[in-house]
């Protein structure tokens, strides 16, 4: 009997012996997977930001070269600005935007956005001061805003 005992003894340890090992084991692995996708999604970011960086430098001198005028705007918001001024709370991965019951292309809204902040730094840079203003809640200049 003192056998049976002994190799139930043996059997319950290696047993928890075994669950011990593979949870450390998939944790470790689970740290590893996350470890690895952080430091790969920084990679990638580092190196969008960089032919970024090095797509403007290039157009800052192919404009200065022919005699053109590159004016950076700053792209913050300009996804998630609805055309009444409001801000889209969560964006999330939607592809377009649903707003007063049209649906609208994500990246055509965002570049819409884009074009009023240029718009506007040129009207506010070219006008005497308030002679021009720029309403983005209206949708009557070709879908732009309008002048008033």
């Amino acid at each position: 009997m003192a056998k049976a005992t002994t190799t139930n003894e043996w059997n319950e340890a290696k047993a928890t012996t075994t669950n011990e090992w593979n949870e450390a084991k998939a944790t470790t692995t689970n740290e590893w997977n996350v470890a690895k996708a952080t430091t790969t999604a920084k990679r990638l970011e580092e190196c969008a930001g960089s032919a970024h960086y090095k797509f403007k430098q290039t157009l800052k001198w192919m404009a200065k070269k022919y005699g053109k005028t590159v004016i950076d705007a700053n792209e913050s918001y300009t996804s998630k600005t609805l055309w009444d001024g409001s801000i889209l709370k969560n964006l999330s991965t939607q592809a377009s935007i649903l707003f007063q019951g049209k649906r609208v292309n994500r990246d055509i809204h965002g570049a819409r956005n884009i074009l009023i902040l240029f718009l506007t730094k040129v009207i506010d840079g070219l006008s005497p001061q308030g002679a021009y203003s720029l309403d983005i809640t209206k949708a009557d200049f070709c879908g732009f805003g309008v002048f008033k």
